[in-house]
Order: C-alpha cells, then sequence, then structure tokens
C-alpha cells in the first residue's frame, strides 16, 4: 500500500527554526513508531537499500533570512510516506488509527490539529494500492496527446547524485530513473527499468520556474531546485505514456532523489 499522511500542526509559540527541519521530522516520526510499535524505528532506521519512508520539510510558515518563523496558533503541515506494505501498516497505526496530539521539531512544541489521507482533504495526501494505481494508467483510454506532458511541483530542494557528483537540476532522466528505481525496490508490479534511458532521449524539459536553495546537514550543504517543471515526449507508445503518467502520479509517495527521509526532493504531479 502507498500511503502519503499530512498532519495539519500548531505552534505552541512564537519560535524561529532552522531553514529545513526534515531530518527533525524523520526523527520526530520515528519517535512515534517506536511508541506504537517497539522496533519500528530501528527497522527503519536500519533499512538495506532504499529507505521506504519520505518525511517532509516544514510547510506554511513564515521564511526569512535562513530561518523558519511560527506564530502560536497558525496552521502548518508536514507529510509522512510510506512504500513499503509493512511500514505503512505501522504508519497507519501510528497517525491514523491513534493520531498523535503533540509533535516536536528541533524543540519547539506543536499541537496535532489533523491527520489527512484523502486527497480531497490536502493534495499531499493519499493512499492507493500498487495494482489500482497501475491499472489506472497502463488500461487508461486518455487520448494519447494528452498523455505526453507531466508537470510536477518540487516543494523542497530536490538533488540527484549523478557520475559520482551532485546534480540540483532534475534532468528528466534523473526524475524518471530515481521514481522507476523506487517503484521498483517496493512494487509487486515491476516496471521496465529502462525509463531512465527513456529519460534521457526521449523525454525534455518544455517549461521550468525553478531556484536553487542549499540545505545543511552535518557534512556541509547540499544545493537543490525547488519550484515548477514540465515535461513532454512525442512518443506515442501507450506503455512508455502510462509509465510516464503512472512515475509522475507515484511521485507524492516516493519523493526523488537524494535524503527523501530528512526534508528533500518532495515531489508531486499540478
Amino acid at each position: 500500500m502507498l500511503l502519503s499522511i499530512v498532519l495539519e500542526l500548531s505552534p505552541s509559540t512564537d519560535a524561529s527554526l532552522p531553514a529545513n527541519v526534515g531530518r527533525a521530522n524523520f526523527a520526530e516520526t520515528l519517535r512515534r513508531l517506536r511508541e506504537i510499535q517497539p522496533g519500528s524505528d530501528e527497522a527503519i532506521h536500519g533499512w538495506q537499500g532504499l529507505r521506504p519512508i519520505t518525511c517532509s520539510d516544514l510547510h506554511g510558515v513564515r521564511i526569512a533570512k535562513g530561518r523558519k518563523y511560527v506564530r502560536e496558533g497558525e496552521r502548518c503541515w508536514v507529510h509522512l510516506t510510506s512504500m513499503d506494505r509493512i511500514v505503512s501498516d505501522w504508519l497507519w497505526q501510528a497517525f491514523v488509527q491513534k493520531k498523535p496530539e503533540r509533535w516536536s521539531l528541533d524543540g519547539v512544541e506543536f499541537e496535532v490539529i489533523n491527520g489527512w489521507t484523502d486527497p480531497a482533504d490536502h493534495p499531499w495526501s493519499g493512499v492507493i494500492s500498487y495494482q489500482d494505481l497501475a491499472d489506472q494508467h497502463l488500461f487508461s483510454t486518455q487520448p494519447i496527446k494528452e498523455r505526453q506532458k507531466v508537470r510536477l511541483q518540487l516543494a523542497s530542494p530536490t538533488a540527484f547524485k549523478s557520475n559520482e557528483m551532485q546534480m540540483p537540476f532534475p534532468l528528466p532522466s534523473l526524475v524518471f530513473g530515481s521514481l522507476v528505481d523506487r517503484w521498483n525496490a517496493f512494487s509487486p508490479i515491476e516496471l521496465d527499468a529502462r525509463m531512465r534511458r527513456f529519460g534521457a532521449e526521449l523525454i525534455a524539459v518544455s517549461r521550468f520556474n525553478l531556484k536553487s536553495e542549499l540545505v545543511k546537514y552535518k557534512q556541509g550543504f547540499l544545493s537543490g531546485a525547488v519550484g515548477e517543471v514540465t515535461y513532454i515526449t512525442k512518443v506515442d507508445d501507450r506503455y512508455w505514456l502510462a509509465m510516464f503518467q503512472l512515475l509522475a502520479d507515484f511521485a507524492v509517495f516516493s519523493g526523488a532523489g537524494v535524503k527523501t527521509s530528512a526534508g528533500m526532493g518532495e515531489m508531486r504531479r499540478l
């Protein structure tokens, strides 16, 4: 099961936070999982390969001079996602069946106002099976022309590893290569791994409104892209177009690129 949970938060006091609190959100998520399912936090922290969860930065707050500022009583939000069936069950128990009352980010306390899993309530939330998501696109009757474009929002700095270097621009091969790798790592339905090559050779960037942002980590800074980007292809093959559209919808659950469990690489279709 693919799961994206949005937690609506309200700070208990006026405060300032670092520019990116994705790592703090990851730590708080593991703490909550440990309360509900002992040992689950250790399983996720020690996961081999791609981690099955993503944890967002804090959204809906004022940013100035490299800091986030929150006001007592205002509403803001984070989202947590899972690509693995067992981990999705853990998150469901910890955040849907028994919504937490409090949330802590870098020492700042928040009240949890709402927890959403329905995109009708919040566009970053959702729950669907791999099979149902695949069927929506593999058996789509949508006209070819309407399936040759995808527009994505990059809500937090998004960067990729390419040729042993960091690439902060969302090239089609890197975005769709990352998405298909994540899909195949967790889904029972395997997609053609040549999607990375398809992205490099047959998908183009048609429009973008992006800026670069730095994220500070212990080992230094990472630069990533934030904004919107539109991808197009002239291919008319239904299978490849289905993958193109399918992976765009998958992005809200998986993120893309590096450090998605620590607030980077938040992505969804617009």
